[in-house]
């Protein structure tokens, strides 16, 4: 996977920062597609080691102070030839996000998908068959959230897509997994992705909880409707890791922001 320079950079400075002080908490973690299976072995059992995995649900609710969720974005095939058969051995939870317009896609409506709609360049993403997401569902220490349909960006749409959107994403998820279907996760994950209109469409229509992609611990959540997940990539360290779970991206982006104030200003 090709790694950007402010990535490399960022992590540079999270590794060499001396003045971090780590801090316990609670962070869910979100993965997409599985590029890497040996490396991802690697970094879920140097988690499994330092850290005990628990469901979303029960994290939300934990009075620990050292747990971790796992959760996947989109579907992708590797989930079923990676994750599963992984996670089934060793009896780790994870929660899949799932895009429904995805699942089955093939040849050039596939890759139009891949390109239009995850915003991604790459031909070698294979999305999941709606089989082998039932297959999934069997695990009963999986559990299942809504992604959107068609991975939409909600900055760009209005109400009027939210029908189809985001309740034939969940009706059709809830008829292949047979599970009840009470998370969601906003496609590219950031504030303003998530309009205050849609989250209180998700909380009248009997969400629990949506999930962004901006980093933070989960006690630290003002929101049900905004919570924190940390998107960590396999191929940063373990020291990365074990530093960005302990607030270290978090500092970082605290001081970037004071610094854009102060100069803004």
């Amino acid at each position: 996977m090709k790694r950007k320079l402010k990535n490399i950079v960022r992590d540079f400075i999270i590794s060499n920062n001396l003045f971090f002080k780590p801090r316990k908490g609670n962070r869910i973690i979100i993965f997409h597609e599985i590029y890497d299976p040996i490396l991802f072995r690697e970094k879920i059992l140097w988690l499994n080691a330092r850290f005990k995995i628990v469901p979303v649900l029960d994290l939300m609710t934990s009075g620990s102070t050292e747990e971790i969720a796992i959760t996947f974005d989109d579907g992708y095939k590797s989930w079923f030839t990676e994750v599963l058969p992984f996670f089934k051995e060793y009896k780790i939870p994870a929660t899949f996000f799932v895009n429904t317009g995805f699942l089955d896609l093939k040849g050039d409506d596939k890759n139009k998908f891949v390109k239009s709609n995850l915003k991604r360049n790459s031909k070698n993403l294979v999305p999941l068959s709606k089989s082998q997401l039932k297959e999934i569902a069997e695990i009963p220490f999986f559990d299942f959230g809504c992604h959107t349909h068609n991975h939409v960006d909600f900055s760009l749409i209005d109400q009027s897509n939210y029908e189809t959107e985001i309740d034939l994403n969940r009706s059709l998820l809830e008829n292949i997994t047979g599970k009840a279907v009470k998370l969601f996760a906003y496609p590219f994950g950031q504030e303003i992705h998530a309009p205050k209109v849609l989250q209180k469409y998700l909380e009248k229509n009997n969400f629990s909880f949506a999930f962004t992609i901006i980093p933070g611990f989960i006690k630290q959540r003002k929101n049900d409707f905004l919570v924190n997940r940390d998107s960590l990539e396999l191929w940063q360290t373990n020291k990365v890791w074990d530093r960005w779970l302990h607030g270290a991206y978090d500092s970082l982006v605290l001081f970037k922001n004071k610094v854009y104030r102060s100069v803004s200003h």
